[in-house]
């Protein structure tokens, strides 16, 4: 929603469409912000199965109704936001002519859970269709160097996933109020995806064995969000009263929510490359709220950490964990300072229009020059 407010602001772009999948009880259109509409596709196969033959189909149909979309509405550019579309947009630019983004939101080829013959695919597709693309947008240092060195890409961006500049950081106690913690009470804040890899299952351990001790009951876990380790949260939840499960919220509510919590934790557990490469959002989003930030050490987290108000865990156990929590609870770590202007999502939105600015102006470059041979 950034990018395509973003982009939708600019004067050079009259609509941001974003093809979507019709579900029941959606609209088949909507219009979500100004100059951003959805268009969701009524797929004819949805119901049709799992099978790898049915899921073909399905993205086959899916690929033609939205080439039938980009003809119709005569785009300009198509950006994809996974590697399992730009097949997709391959076909959509060269039958349109329009300009193709890949916006990869993390290494693609190497995420986690991918492994085998979809990994050796992934390769594939990425490998042959990457040239083709007329400009890669990738979120963190580390994963534009590895596309550099793979593909020997010259237009790519880094464009960080950070929160908008807050005037005035949200004062809150949402969490106390629903929870009823003593404002005394320390918060440590997990939110995002319930998923594997996400360091839940240290947490869940590392605040156990915190609420066993007499002295440190008062340290509480808040986890927000949704997930396959939803119910394994809530039964540990359940047990454990210092342990905390909260669903998530719309994203413009999310940082109400955050600034209710004292510390952030970000604990990303690199079991792929993708995950060891990631500079999370959330991270940011705990920064703009003044909230100091517990994190593993990774390489893209560490680059930054001099600038911004964080602590390394250098070790991923619960014992550690435990023991981090104790320490960072006594000290008021809360950072009054506004975050350096490259971590708000004007400063990251500039770098990506850049690259659109040049795209589109190229895009009009060629269609002159065209026109002219035409005449001629």
């Amino acid at each position: 929603m950034k990018q395509c407010s973003t982009l939708a602001a600019n004067s050079g772009i009259s609509q941001v469409v974003i093809a979507a999948l019709w579900e029941d009880d959606l609209p088949p259109e909507e219009n979500l912000v100004s100059g951003v509409v959805v268009r969701r596709l009524r797929l004819r196969s949805r119901n049709w199965g799992r099978s790898l033959p049915i899921q073909l189909i399905k993205y086959l149909e899916f690929l033609i109704r939205v080439l039938l979309l980009a003809f119709r509405l005569r785009v300009s550019a198509i950006s994809c936001h996974a590697l399992a579309l730009l097949p997709l947009g391959a076909t959509v630019k060269l039958l349109t002519r329009a300009r193709l983004i890949y916006d990869a939101h993390e290494l693609e080829t190497e995420r986690a859970g991918l492994h085998g013959l979809r990994k050796r695919l992934s390769q594939i597709v990425e490998r042959r269709l990457i040239p083709y693309c007329d400009h890669t947008f990738v979120v963190s240092e580390s994963i534009h160097n590895d596309y550099v060195a793979r593909y020997g890409l010259s237009r790519i961006s880094t464009v960080m996933n950070c929160p908008h500049r807050l005037e005035h950081r949200p004062v809150s106690s949402r969490f106390r109020d629903i929870f009823s913690i003593p404002d005394s009470d320390v918060i440590f804040l997990y939110q995002g995806l319930l998923d594997e890899g996400r360091g839940l299952r240290l947490m869940l351990d590392a605040f156990k064995l915190l609420q066993a001790r007499s002295n440190t009951a008062h340290l509480h876990l808040v986890i927000m969000g949704y997930g396959p380790m939803k119910e394994e949260i809530e039964q540990m939840a359940a047990h454990v009263p210092c342990i905390h499960l909260h669903p998530g919220v719309a994203p413009d509510q999310v940082l109400d929510y955050t600034a209710s919590a004292d510390i952030g934790l970000s604990l990303i557990e690199p079991i792929s490359l993708s995950y060891a490469y990631s500079l999370p959002n959330k991270l940011f989003e705990y920064l703009a709220c003044g909230l100091h930030v517990l994190c593993a050490d990774l390489p893209e987290i560490r680059r930054h950490a001099d600038n911004l108000n964080i602590t390394l865990l250098p070790k991923l156990s619960a014992e550690a964990l435990a023991g981090y929590c104790i320490v960072l609870s006594k000290g008021n770590k809360a950072n009054t300072s506004p975050l350096p202007k490259q971590y708000s999502w004007e400063y990251q939105g500039e770098v990506m229009m850049q690259a659109y600015r040049t795209c589109l102006t190229d895009l009009a470059t060629l269609t002159v020059s065209e026109e002219r041979a035409s005449d001629a």
